[in-house]
């Protein structure tokens, strides 16, 4: 999908930014310990669920490492939800 002028994710890069940080947040899981399971360090979870500009980029790997840990499906995380 295109991203438009002056946006750095495109909208599924940033729907899926938001649902893992909604997942996170609905197991109750804080972010030290949600980054200890995906294998990441804190910063990079902090960088990885936000939406502003700096944020990083999400991998394919990283994708389903997420869909495994919160037992949803790689399409799921790319979507609109209202769960």
């Amino acid at each position: 999908m295109p991203v438009r002028q002056g946006q750095k994710f495109s909208k599924e890069t940033q729907l899926a930014k938001k649902n893992i940080r909604l997942l996170r947040l609905a197991a109750g899981i804080k972010v030290n310990e949600g980054a200890r399971l995906l294998g990441v360090s804190r910063k990079q979870l902090e960088d990885i669920e936000t939406t502003r500009n700096y944020g990083c980029y999400l991998s394919l790997d990283l994708l389903v490492k997420v869909s495994q840990q919160y037992g949803v499906s790689v399409e799921f995380l790319l979507n609109e939800n209202t769960k």
